[in-house]
């Protein structure tokens, strides 16, 4: 399993949890839980000048990856992805908190990863 598979598959899960523990009713959580596949994760990337999940030699620290978000992304589906994301950062201890600042979220850089336009309510119509 890939490095990047693996923050897939746990951003998946912290999601998930956060779904089912978040107070919404169920027709709202219904359609979100059908896509939280790794289809609809954005992208962490890594840009080999500036942000890996290797150690920086000279402060022997990890450096932080970039969340790209996915091309054609709606803003519904964003808003119900940070909600989520939202909702488990209150639940994280501190020492996870400092973790998760690794990553960064700069800007509206994008995946050359495309949203999967099977659900209609995920993507924007101009995906090309």
């Amino acid at each position: 399993m890939t490095t990047r598979h693996f923050i897939y598959l746990q951003k998946l899960k912290r999601r998930r949890t956060s779904l089912e523990a978040v107070p919404w009713k169920e027709d709202l959580k219904a359609p979100i839980r059908e896509i939280l596949t790794t289809d609809y994760c954005s992208s962490e990337e890594t840009d080999t000048d500036e942000a890996s999940d290797e150690e920086d030699p000279l402060t022997n620290e990890l450096r932080p990856r970039r969340v790209r978000s996915l091309q054609g992304e709606s803003q519904k589906l964003k808003t119900y992805k940070t909600a989520l994301d939202t909702f488990h950062r209150g639940l994280m201890t501190k020492k996870g908190q400092v973790v998760r600042a690794r990553v960064r979220r700069p800007g509206n850089l994008q995946s050359v990863r495309r949203v999967p336009t099977q659900v209609k309510w995920t993507h924007t119509s101009s995906v090309e």
